[in-house]
């Protein structure tokens, strides 16, 4: 399973008190097993709170591109 495609896009909080990434295509418990394995969370760096919602609007064109890879 490539992350690239699974993972559209992630960047920190401003200011830097966390970070979100965006996923699609992927179950929960897919995207659970793939966070529980994450070097950060095994080590106690990091932790994950997965949030679900449906997408309302997005730029034209987005979902070709997504398509595309």
């Amino acid at each position: 399973m490539c992350l690239l495609v699974l993972f559209l896009f992630g960047g920190r909080q401003v200011p830097t008190t966390g970070a979100a990434i965006v996923a699609h295509n992927i179950t929960r418990e897919e995207l659970e097993e793939i966070l529980r394995n994450d070097p950060y969370v095994i080590n106690g760096l990091a932790e994950y709170n997965i949030i679900e919602f449906n997408v309302g609007m997005s730029a034209l064109g987005i979902e070709e591109a997504i398509e595309k890879n």
